[in-house]
């Protein structure tokens, strides 16, 4: 549905029901892909925005490879959301990780912060 930007308000919401009461079960990328997918949409959760940010900042340092720091940093500047706990983590584990991005992720997370202003 992310992909097509498909619409149906109805099952979007049926959709992110569910997945904020299983967030806390998510690993690193099913809340990336989560969080990525509903941010493509012309359609806003906040409620599963702020499960996702919270479910992530727990997981972050730990969890998050680069392509889910960089997936998880565009979702949240594609938002235009400042969570910037959730940044100030996905910047910090960036770092750490700095050789495991690709051009790609490099350039996404660059992006990200650079919109955000942050």
């Amino acid at each position: 549905l992310a992909t097509l930007r498909f619409k149906h308000r109805p099952l979007l919401a049926s959709i992110a029901a569910p997945s904020i009461a299983r967030c806390h079960e998510a690993g690193a990328q099913e809340l990336a892909n989560t969080s990525w997918s509903f941010s493509t949409l012309p359609f806003t959760h906040r409620p599963l925005r702020e499960a996702i940010s919270s479910a992530a900042l727990r997981r972050i340092c730990a969890d998050f490879g680069a392509q889910e720091l960089a997936n998880t940093a565009w979702a949240f500047s594609t938002l235009e959301d400042l969570d910037l706990p959730i940044l100030e983590a996905i910047a910090e584990a960036a770092l750490a990780r700095l050789g495991a991005f690709g051009p790609q992720g490099l350039s996404n997370t660059a992006w990200s912060f650079a919109t955000l202003s942050v």
